[in-house]
């Protein structure tokens, strides 16, 4: 089995990883016009009307529901489907929100309203991934941060920022915000304003929004026991 090292490795010399083909399509891969569009032609075939898939039709990762499968999807989602298809694997969180398309996720846009930098972005979503032990999610945003330029030794040491120098003093303290989010849904006093000092109100609100919408991302993963497509890159 390769080292989480030499997964990582791998995963950074894929160039449609470096170009970015997949990391706005990671958990939203419709704009919004395409969505409104979905939406509007739902009469026409209803999300809701498909039948579940057979065993020899499901994935073979075991989770509590059936995700659907390109043939049993409607021929709005099947074009949904086809345009996430012609960027790359479709990933099983894709097919989560197929199975119920009037669900608006929109993560780029998060990604996007945070302010962040993809560096200090991925560190923040790792850390809320590790918090919530969530496999999946974890497994998705090491190859993300890898093509964002994150060494394997920067993303091992997000299990034990506290005692390691690969994180500057701002990524610390966004490191010790996801942490203190973790332990409470309102933070003391003291973490609040180590981490808002020197942000903008938009940018506090957007951190926040990222690392919350991150643990909520990890609680539907969990509950459905989402598996990921390939093995386990692991933890270390």
């Amino acid at each position: 089995m390769a080292s989480f090292c030499e997964v990582v490795s791998l995963w950074q010399g894929w160039a449609d990883i470096a170009n970015h083909r997949d990391t706005k399509g990671f958990e939203t891969d419709w704009s919004s016009a395409e969505r409104d569009a979905d939406l509007n032609r739902a009469d026409e075939a209803p999300h809701s009307t498909y039948d579940v898939p057979t065993q020899t039709q499901r994935s073979t990762h075991v989770t509590r529901i059936d995700l659907p499968t390109r043939e049993l999807l409607p021929e709005n989602l099947q074009d949904r489907w086809d345009r996430t298809a012609s960027r790359g694997p479709v990933l099983n969180i894709q097919r989560v929100f197929l199975a119920n398309p009037d669900i608006r996720l929109d993560a780029f846009g998060a990604w996007k309203a945070s302010g962040l930098e993809p560096r200090s972005r991925e560190i923040v979503i790792l850390r809320a991934a590790f918090n919530k032990q969530s496999r999946y999610e974890w497994h998705q945003h090491v190859r993300i941060a890898s093509g964002e330029g994150l060494s394997a030794g920067d993303i091992k040491a997000v299990a034990h920022w506290e005692n390691s120098p690969a994180f500057s003093p701002a990524e610390r303290t966004l490191l010790a915000y996801v942490d203190a989010l973790a332990e409470s849904p309102r933070p003391s006093d003291e973490a609040f304003k180590a981490f808002a000092e020197g942000r903008s109100v938009a940018e506090i609100v957007g951190i926040t929004y990222l690392i919350t919408l991150y643990f909520q991302l990890a609680h539907v993963m969990a509950a459905l026991d989402l598996e990921t497509e390939e093995e386990f890159v692991g933890w270390d």
